[in-house]
Parts: C-alpha cells; sequence; structure tokens
C-alpha cells in the first residue's frame, strides 16, 4: 500500500503540479471558484452513486487474479481502472493538478509532465473505504451478472471522489494565502491540531452535509435506481470532507520546506 507522499523530483505517483504557477495562478487560489468547483463536483459525485446503485454488489469483479487464466493481473475492477487511467492520461487527464491516479506505476514517464513535484495522496485511504464501507451500504447484495457495467461505475465513483478530496491542496493554499502568519507559526511548529483547526469551519461543513443531502434527495426522485439520501451526506460526513481536509493539513505541514 503506498504512504502518503510528498515529493519534489520523484515521478512515481505520475501527477505533477508545477509549484510557481500552483502558489501563483488566481484561477487556482480563488476560494470562490474552488467553492463553485465543489459544489459542481458533488453533482457528478451523487450521480456516479446514483448508477453504481442500479447493480448488485458483483463480488466477483473483485476477486484477485480471477482471469489469470487470460493473462489478466489482478481483480477485474483493477484492470478497467488502470485501462482508463491509461487512456485518460495519454489525453493528458493527470497533466491537471486536481487528479491523481489509483495505479501511477502504470502510467508511461512520457504522460508525465516534466515539472516540479508536490504530491499528497489519500487515494490508497479512499479505496479501502469505498470498498469496506461506502459500496456495502450502497449496493444490494448478490450478483447480477452485470460484472462489466458494475466494474465500470465503480471506477466513475473512484475517480469523483478522488478529485474532490484532492482539491484540499488548492483550499489549502487559498487559506494559507489569506492567513499567512496564524498557518505559519502552527507549519513552523508541525502542529497538526493548530492546523486542522484554522482550516476547519463547522459552519460551512455542516451546509455542504446538508446540500449534497438535498441534492441526493431531487436525484433519486427522478431516477430509476433509488439510493438513501442520507447515505450520501454521511459519505460526505464520514470520508469526503475528513479526507479532504487530511490533505489539507499534510499540504500545509510542507509548506514552507
Amino acid at each position: 500500500m503506498r504512504s502518503l507522499c510528498v515529493c519534489s523530483t520523484d515521478k512515481e505517483y505520475g501527477n505533477t503540479i508545477n509549484l510557481e504557477t500552483f502558489r501563483t495562478s488566481s484561477d487556482f487560489l480563488n476560494l470562490e471558484s474552488i467553492s463553485r468547483s465543489l459544489i459542481c463536483q458533488e453533482d457528478s459525485t451523487i450521480y456516479c452513486l446514483l448508477e453504481r446503485a442500479q447493480y448488485c454488489y458483483n463480488a466477483f469483479i473483485y476477486e484477485a487474479d480471477a482471469f489469470a487464466e487470460d493473462g489478466l493481473e489482478g481483480s477485474l475492477l483493477e484492470h478497467v481502472v488502470k485501462e482508463s487511467e491509461m487512456f485518460h492520461a495519454k489525453l493528458g487527464r493527470f497533466e491537471s493538478a486536481s487528479e491523481l491516479p489509483f495505479f501511477p506505476k502504470e502510467l508511461p514517464d512520457m504522460f508525465l509532465p516534466p515539472n516540479q513535484y508536490v504530491i499528497i495522496d489519500v487515494n490508497h485511504k479512499m479505496w479501502d473505504a469505498y470498498f469496506q464501507n461506502l459500496l456495502p451500504n450502497l449496493v444490494k447484495e448478490g450478483s447480477d451478472g452485470f460484472y462489466a457495467s458494475s466494474a465500470v461505475r465503480d471506477a466513475n465513483c473512484l475517480l469523483a471522489i478522488s478529485k474532490r478530496v484532492h482539491t484540499g491542496r488548492f483550499l489549502a493554499e487559498s487559506k494559507f494565502t489569506a492567513n499567512t502568519k496564524d498557518y505559519t507559526a502552527a507549519i513552523k511548529a508541525q502542529d497538526k491540531e493548530a492546523l486542522m483547526n484554522l482550516l476547519s469551519y463547522p459552519e460551512v461543513e455542516e451546509n455542504v452535509k446538508e446540500r449534497v443531502l438535498m441534492k441526493a434527495k431531487n436525484m433519486t426522485e427522478e431516477a430509476v435506481y433509488k439510493i438513501d439520501p442520507s447515505l450520501v451526506r454521511e459519505i460526505y460526513a464520514r470520508w469526503l470532507i475528513p479526507l479532504t481536509k487530511e490533505v489539507q493539513v499534510e499540504y500545509l505541514l510542507r509548506r514552507l520546506s
């Protein structure tokens, strides 16, 4: 399992951010723009969850080496995600600072921009949370035979929530810029608790939870396949918001280095 990592020259993780561009771009660091992006991402995330909910759990697609005789390494789901990331990498998807691949080692160096690198990667935590906690509560048990369709929907969900969580790097830089003095003191002390207190806005977080709850209610009213809107709220409360904040803290701890 990959560890949480920040590096300046290592290409292992595949996603790149030009430090100068990242820290000076008004488009990247405008808090209002970031907030609008996150709100738009809510729609995409909920839609991906609705799409996956129409199929059963289909445990077969998560069995390791189920297709070993056909020369396919790993599970069907892993294969789908790897192939999807390979295709997207060719189109330049992971040149975007808000995108991180789940299988960066599978991406050739030729698809990685030759910039400086600053990487905060919690994809492994999202992967575990998705399959251990989120998915079992989202879908029906059993198998319906729609293995490929289920795997594709899983991949879409994973990419959507990964983008949301890693947008935390932009949030962190924006907040640092707006309150450099207090953040600098906490960073120099390497005080995670102080940083978490500085970047946390309970009222805003509660608004996000209530907004996605209402969006889920509205979207499920028109959907053929239903999900419990409270589950969407729980997903944000238990995983997406906390992991986004973790990304912010880990970014800030290295902000002055």
